[in-house]
């Protein structure tokens, strides 16, 4: 029971990780893009 339980756990921590970081990086680019806008204008 514990063993299944601590599997599933993994599983959601696995599974929305790549998502997040693909968002992170996705904020980032958007954020380093406003800025060169910002700077050239």
């Amino acid at each position: 029971m514990i063993k299944h339980q601590t599997k599933k756990l993994r599983k959601e921590i696995n599974y929305p990780q790549p998502m997040a970081i693909v968002m992170e990086k996705k904020l980032l680019l958007m954020e380093t893009r406003t800025n060169y806008i910002i700077i050239i204008g």
